[in-house]
């Protein structure tokens, strides 16, 4: 919701997809490199959130909205070695500095091994309020 808005936009802005409105591939003529938050005006959503379909794609750590704070921290992280195909598959979201416009959704999501690593991907600090 802090990214789609109330109505579930497909983009920070909107339901159309304009590559000059967030970091992305495409968006300049030049060689594709990351860039200062906030370098993309249009790609904030109606709650103030900053680079969501552009920027680096960011780790999930409860996509579906029902782990607590003690199951995170219950969770080890795969211990050095471990196999690609034994790691757990958390999922990743959004679009970033090196992805395509069909990564660029706010709500694209894949999942990817807990050992990945990458320069596009990151995470973001969020916590829901509960209404007074």
């Amino acid at each position: 919701k802090a990214a789609r808005g109330v109505d579930g936009r497909a983009f920070p802005w909107g339901n159309e997809f304009d590559a000059t409105f967030c970091k992305m591939r495409e968006s300049r003529p030049w060689v594709h490199q990351p860039e200062p938050v906030g370098s993309f005006p249009s790609d904030v959503s109606p709650y103030g959130v900053r680079d969501v379909a552009g920027g680096v794609r960011e780790w999930m750590g409860d996509y579906l909205g029902v782990a607590s704070a003690a199951a995170f921290l219950a969770e080890p992280e795969p211990p050095p070695g471990t196999a690609r195909g034994d790691a757990t598959m958390p999922q990743v979201r959004s679009g970033a500095w090196n992805t395509d416009a069909q990564w660029c959704r706010v709500a694209s999501r894949v999942g990817v091994t807990a050992t990945t690593r990458g320069m596009a991907l990151g995470f973001r600090l969020a916590k829901s309020l509960k209404r007074a």
